[in-house]
């Protein structure tokens, strides 16, 4: 099977990964971008599409989330009629993305926890991860491999792709457990700060409110080793939200409230806006806009076992202070 490589998801990437794909490989999954997707459409001319989700994200560019599940479904354009567009079922601008599939005659196959999905998520235990899938009128259960709802939601995608492909999903529900974060996509990383054993998790690739949500629904759920213990997040600027990014900002005070986290270390001049709505809820914060000084306050303050959660967008630089613990962790 072949896939994508490094991200490369715009027009030269997708040419240059499906040039670099072996001629004998039964299946091609890439990953394409909404921009230029008509373009990346008719270069990959997919069998099957998947589209996940719809979150108000890049809307310095795309105005609302209408205009990006339409730039997003232009992905149906280099389909033959008959193939098979995958949607989540539960996102709000369903009728847009169902209408254009059918306008290129396509078979459309629903996932989500809405009660006409095909592939229902019917149950979710946060505590072990096992998922409750509905399909075609039977029930099975399979444990998502890494934590949070939206993880078991992205493997009902899968499992609509495979009976798309004409293959049986049952197979696959053990395998699913395999599955492991990406750095930077929810990796969970043990480390030593300053003779301390800290778990990292590196969340810090890219956010959006969506899924800056997720990843703090995730450590709300994630249960502390020893009663010491404490939740630390580290929240970068969420990049390229036009004129709702203050709004966008400030709305996450009672998502990080309800964490239970003993710290909140703001990074980037968007997350200014953020600091005093958590001052109004009780929650210890702090903003900082050097990464050496961030450092130096998150090793000062961290100790045996506490949690440490890194969200932000790419480019608030985020990331390149994960990456500088992760070396001196190697050093």
């Amino acid at each position: 099977m072949g896939r994508t490589e490094h991200n490369a998801n715009l027009p030269l990437g997708i040419s240059w990964n499906l040039a670099s794909i072996p001629w004998n490989a039964r299946f091609t999954v890439l990953e394409m971008a909404i921009g230029n997707m008509q373009l990346n459409s008719s270069i990959a001319r997919p069998d099957v599409a998947i589209i996940t989700n719809i979150h108000p994200a890049h809307l310095e560019y795309h105005h609302n989330t209408e205009e990006i599940a339409r730039k997003k479904s232009r992905i149906f354009s280099g389909m033959k009629p008959g193939g098979t567009a995958i949607i989540n079922r539960d996102i709000a601008e369903w009728p847009v993305i169902q209408a254009e599939a059918n306008k290129f005659n396509l078979k459309i196959l629903s996932f989500g926890e809405h009660s006409e999905s095909d592939f229902q998520l019917s149950q979710y235990d946060s505590s072990s991860g096992t998922a409750t899938v509905t399909a075609h009128g039977e029930s099975a259960q399979f444990r998502a491999g890494a934590p949070g709802i939206h993880m078991a939601m992205n493997s009902l995608a899968c499992l609509a792709c495979l009976h798309a492909l004409d293959l049986d999903y049952r197979i696959a529900l053990p395998f699913l457990s395999m599955f492991t974060p990406l750095p930077g996509r929810g990796s969970l990383t043990r480390i030593n700060v300053r003779g301390k054993k800290i778990n990292l998790i590196d969340e810090a690739y890219n956010a959006n409110p969506a899924s800056m949500k997720a990843a703090l629904q995730r450590i709300k759920e994630t249960p502390l080793a020893r009663q010491t213990a404490r939740k630390i997040l580290v929240l970068g600027d969420m990049l390229e939200l036009g004129k709702g990014s203050k709004t966008y900002h400030e709305s996450l005070a009672p998502f990080i409230t309800d964490t239970g986290a003993s710290a909140v270390y703001l990074f980037g001049k968007e997350m200014k806006n953020l600091n005093p709505k958590l001052t109004e809820h009780g929650i210890d914060s702090k903003i900082y806009s050097d990464p050496a000084a961030l450092k130096e306050a998150l090793e000062d303050t961290l100790d045996e076992e506490d949690i440490l959660l890194f969200k932000g967008s790419h480019g608030s630089g985020l990331h390149l202070l994960v990456k500088d613990l992760l070396e001196s962790e190697n050093a």
